[in-house]
């Protein structure tokens, strides 16, 4: 059987990619094949920790990209569905470059600042200057997203739902002046993240079942305030699953974006 040439240089972006990042203390976490224009995300770590400010990273390869050139930079051509979906996204987005002859990584941002319209699509200019390196290291963590302090979301309920095979939690969390889905999303990562560690049980038999082990499912309803949260008009849900966990004990999933954090957490919005 033949293999597929653009398939392998498509794998060689990706570690090249993974590489150039890592290199500028970032996390690279290649998403599935069903990603819908997010390759991967990319997590700062600070001093060994994990700060959950995060890049969603969608790849381009070859030559083929790099073709098209003005003075300033490569040009990158898309369409209006990928706009859109990069511009509503809750992570900032950047396209990436890669020169696999040369191992290069060049990026840039999409943004209103950074997207032309043109009577085919839409295109943008990943200067020659950006590349994922040292020197382009602070510009990059200044697009991530933000850390909002506990202070600012609070949880109401925690429900413990775990069964023989599996800890689980539901928890209901009320935000604070929080507006902007990049502001929502990220409180939603902490709040799953604090869920993952809880020691909330129901009873002593499932205290004794599952001790001081993480959670394999956590659960989130997020109102957007407690008026909306005893009429249980969520504003947006979201489920987390252990990477890991045996298909059998995993609960039923539901369409939603993924707002990355921990392996990943599954997001959907209430109209």
């Amino acid at each position: 059987m033949k293999a597929k040439k653009t398939g392998r240089v498509e794998r060689q972006g990706v570690a090249i990619a993974m590489d150039a990042f890592a290199r500028i203390d970032f996390a690279f976490r290649e998403q599935g094949n069903d990603d819908y224009g997010i390759d991967a995300h990319a997590e700062l770590i600070d001093r060994e920790k994990a700060t959950g400010q995060l890049l969603g990273i969608q790849i381009k390869t070859g030559p083929s990209y790099l073709s098209e050139q003005t003075d300033e930079g490569y040009v990158f051509r898309t369409d209006n569905d990928h706009i859109q979906y990069w511009s509503k996204h809750s992570l900032p987005v950047v396209i990436v470059l890669c020169d696999p002859d040369r191992s290069v990584v060049y990026w840039q941002r999409i943004s209103r600042d950074t997207v032309v319209e043109t009577r085919r699509g839409h295109k943008v200019v990943v200067p020659f200057s950006q590349k994922i390196d040292s020197d382009s290291a602070d510009s990059l963590k200044d697009l991530l997203t933000p850390v909002i302090p506990s202070s600012r979301f609070t949880v109401f309920r925690t429900d413990d739902v775990s069964h023989a095979a599996a800890k689980r939690y539901s928890l209901d969390i009320v935000v604070n002046g929080l507006t902007t889905k990049a502001e929502i999303a990220s409180a939603i990562r902490q709040a799953t993240t604090e869920g993952v560690k809880r020691k909330y049980y129901r009873n002593h038999i499932v205290e004794g079942r599952w001790g001081d082990a993480d959670a394999d499912v956590v659960r989130i309803f997020l109102y957007l305030s407690a008026h909306d949260r005893a009429r249980r008009h969520w504003r947006c849900r979201s489920l987390w699953i252990r990477e890991d966990l045996a298909e059998e004990s995993r609960p039923i999933g539901s369409d939603g974006e993924n707002i990355g954090g921990l392996e990943q957490i599954q997001s959907s919005h209430n109209p």
